[in-house]
């Protein structure tokens, strides 16, 4: 996908996703390849190329074969999970509208996102369960805390057993760094003692 990665995509994005849709329809075996060309050129720092692609996205996802998109759920979940935990307001509110949506209405095409959660898992749980934890702790805006809360609830009903295991280990990890920053700060503390017993000494 070279046109997409240029850096003034976002002046001919929307004839660019139109001209690959319309590509799609008539060879509807690229649409696979197209979404893991996105999802390879998924921008790090410009959120509002990622809101483009997000819209674009979507598109795709509606043509592709639910079967032909297990060789890509993890990338496509992970992206997924990124946009939806970023502290982009804008970005993070539009990803989680359009999960809640999916998930509230359960879709049960093919091609739709529930479907793509219900049938994969444990990869689905395993990235948005902790973003969604993520921003219900921490993340600035209270509206991304409601959202995302109101989705855990729904993936807490879809599978319980599945979100309490992402959920226990999720919390391990966030016990685990919470020590790990404590034991850091005591460090500096002792070393500031030490440097300053040494100068009295002087």
């Amino acid at each position: 996908m070279p046109l997409h990665s240029v850096p003034n995509v976002k002046h001919f994005i929307r004839q660019l996703s139109y001209l690959t849709l319309e590509y799609l329809d008539k060879d509807p075996r690229c649409t696979v390849p197209v979404i893991l060309g996105i999802l390879n050129i998924w921008p790090i720092q410009s959120a509002q190329k990622r809101i483009l692609l997000f819209d674009e996205l979507k598109e795709y996802l509606t043509m592709a074969a639910q079967g032909e998109l297990r060789p890509i759920v993890d990338n496509f979940f992970c992206v997924i999970a990124q946009c939806l935990g970023s502290n982009h307001f804008q970005l993070a509110d539009r990803v989680l509208q359009w999960v809640d949506t999916e998930l509230t209405l359960y879709i049960q095409s093919h091609n739709s996102f529930s479907s793509l959660v219900t049938t994969y898992r444990r990869h689905a749980y395993n990235h948005l369960v902790p973003a969604l934890m993520e921003n219900v702790r921490a993340h600035w805006h209270k509206k991304i805390q409601e959202s995302s809360n109101m989705i855990m609830h729904m993936m807490i009903q879809v599978d319980p057993q599945r979100y309490l295991d992402v959920f226990r280990r999720q919390r391990k990890r966030m016990m685990k760094t919470v020590r790990r920053k404590k034991k850091k700060y005591r460090l500096r503390g002792r070393s500031s003692e030490t440097d300053q017993g040494t100068r009295g000494d002087r």
